[in-house]
């Protein structure tokens, strides 16, 4: 999961997390499930803050989150897991 900051401008705390449910990769059911919203609702927000953002796609939306200060860079990079070869 994606580590966050302070709160920043621009976009509340739940479009902020649904933000970065999709660029974690998750499905629009999925990320529904974890939010406990509908994929209707999913699909609302997600296209609002396209518009916000002035994106065209999903991931010009990441790329414009970033640049808008909405998600922080570092924050933006999954956690990786060890090589199974490493994890023992």
């Amino acid at each position: 999961m994606y580590k966050t900051r302070a709160p920043l401008p621009g976009i509340s705390d739940d479009d902020r997390a649904l933000l970065l449910l999709c660029l974690d990769g998750l499905r629009d059911h999925e990320i529904g499930a974890r939010m406990f919203i509908s994929v209707r609702t999913v699909h609302r927000r997600l296209d609002r803050l396209m518009r916000l953002a002035g994106a065209r796609t999903r991931f010009g939306l990441g790329a414009r989150a970033t640049k808008l200060g909405w998600i922080d860079p570092a924050a933006a990079l999954p956690l990786a897991d060890p090589p199974r070869s490493l994890a023992g």
